[in-house]
């Protein structure tokens, strides 16, 4: 966040969380669903550059260049 890698993804949304609850901002009867319960796994491809990316995102999503 701010040019700065993120470590846990989970800490950044419960602290969003509880800033939104602990500020009264959060919505009345809201359901919050969290990644609790998820395990780790590995990624199955690393991305080096853009073009890995676009050649990724077009080939999971059907698309023919």
């Amino acid at each position: 966040m701010n040019g700065v890698a993120i470590a846990s993804l989970s800490e950044v949304v419960a602290d969003t969380v509880h800033f939104f609850v602990g500020s009264g901002r959060a919505a009345d009867g809201a359901v919050v669903l969290t990644c609790d319960g998820f395990r780790g796994y590995e990624v199955p491809k690393v991305l080096e550059d853009a073009g890995d990316v676009l050649e990724y995102v077009l080939s999971e999503a059907g698309q023919v260049r």
